[in-house]
């Protein structure tokens, strides 16, 4: 974890300092990296140290710290980069990524390196479909996480700080989304509980296809964020109770799941040119949506319940 985290932190140093667009894809790489090989290892210590009646809540809570910090980036970037330039912004997120790299040392236990079983999970086609349900939860996560406060922008009406206010928005509904949800899913199941969230993600895509206004648009960027917290903590529980090796699990599902935020905002981003707007971009994360879900519903089904527990 700790390693990793540092590695998102010298991303975004490097991104502090590129001067073409190449660089910044590739200095971005390197962050998205960091951030994804980071949250692997979480699977790995919820199933050593947490019993599994618990442990949806507390992912649930390890995850709500992104939430806090994707809220002060929100409030902090544009009166930051207005008085400091876009680097500045960069700079201080490389900081503090490095910083919570240290901290972790000391907080984090450390484990003692055990043996463990040959992974068996690919071999189970509930573990593809889970890995393909984890892939569209990507592509409909950042069709909003992209494009949202451009549409309150160009489409709404908002004006530069209303928009980014919609980013407050989805970070402050994540928190109670990743605390509420997630521990429900320790009573009523984890697949009920992932589904209801990824109907709460589509469910305000489609909203904001169809009935677009900037009072509501702050509405449907809290049910995003809801639905949004619910989701993240829960696909690492998943891994965690589906085998015992879960961070090689968490971490094989991570692969889809990047290759579906990769494809994402381009997809979004063509389709919103083609048509030149936002409401066809939106239908199409809603169908995303709709795709996760029915594939995490053939997962369940396929599992016949003993590893989601559906209730």
């Amino acid at each position: 974890v700790a390693l990793f985290t540092a590695v998102m932190g010298v991303g975004s140093a490097l991104m502090s300092t590129s001067t073409s667009f190449e660089q910044c894809i590739a200095f971005f790489f390197i962050v998205g990296v960091g951030a994804a090989a980071a949250w692997a290892p979480m699977a790995t210590l919820a199933r050593r140290l947490i019993p599994s009646r618990k442990r949806g809540l507390a992912l649930g809570i390890i995850d709500s710290g992104s939430s806090v910090g994707y809220m002060i980036s929100s409030f902090s970037a544009p009166p930051l980069i207005a008085s400091f330039g876009w680097r500045s912004h960069w700079t201080v997120w490389s900081l503090a990524s490095l910083a919570v790299a240290a901290s972790s040392l000391l907080v984090l236990p450390s484990l003692r390196v055990r043996v463990l079983p040959s992974l068996q999970a690919p071999k189970s086609i509930s573990f593809w479909l889970i890995a393909l349900s984890y892939m569209m939860f990507g592509v409909t996560l950042w069709v909003p996480l992209a494009f949202l406060s451009k549409f309150g922008l160009s489409e709404v009406g908002l004006d530069y700080w209303a928009a980014s206010l919609l980013g407050v928005a989805v970070a402050a509904a994540s928190i109670p989304g990743k605390l509420l949800l997630s521990h429900l899913s320790d009573v009523a199941g984890r697949s009920c509980v992932l589904l209801f969230s990824l109907a709460l993600i589509g469910l305000s895509q489609l909203l904001c296809a169809l009935a677009p206004s900037p009072a509501l648009l702050f509405l449907y960027a809290a049910m995003f964020g809801l639905g949004y917290g619910g989701c993240v903590p829960l696909y690492g529980v998943l891994a965690s109770d589906f085998s015992e090796r879960a961070g090689t699990v968490l971490g094989l599902w991570t692969v889809f799941f990047s290759i579906g935020s990769m494809a994402s905002p381009k997809a979004a981003g063509f389709l919103a040119d083609l048509t030149g707007g936002f409401k066809v971009p939106f239908l199409f994360g809603f169908s995303a949506a709709l795709t996760s879900m029915l594939l995490l519903a053939l997962a369940s089904r396929a599992l016949s319940g003993k590893t989601l527990r559906l209730k």
